[in-house]
């Protein structure tokens, strides 16, 4: 009955990739990588992805389809592309 809230299978794909995307990019950005020396601050990204790994799961899944698919989901989601981008400066 899920079907029912979302047009298609992709639809309801999208929305989960963007729940997902959006927790996993809020909790990396929760550390101030400017802060501390590069060498920790790389150390720390790491770790904080890598935990994020460790805590879903799923994470791993998602990461290697969205791969597959050149971020097809997310790609287009002003709200992710804003995440990504306030993470890589």
């Amino acid at each position: 009955m899920i079907y029912h809230y979302f047009e298609t299978k992709e639809g309801l794909y999208s929305e989960l990739a963007k729940m997902v995307a959006v927790r996993c990019y809020t909790a990396l950005l929760n550390t101030d990588y400017g802060a501390v020396e590069p060498l920790d601050a790389v150390a720390a990204f790491v770790e904080n992805a890598f935990a994020q790994y460790c805590e879903h799961l799923l994470l791993a899944a998602m990461t290697e389809d969205q791969a597959l698919h050149k971020a097809q989901q997310l790609r287009s989601n002003p709200e992710i592309e804003n995440l990504r981008r306030r993470l890589s400066t």
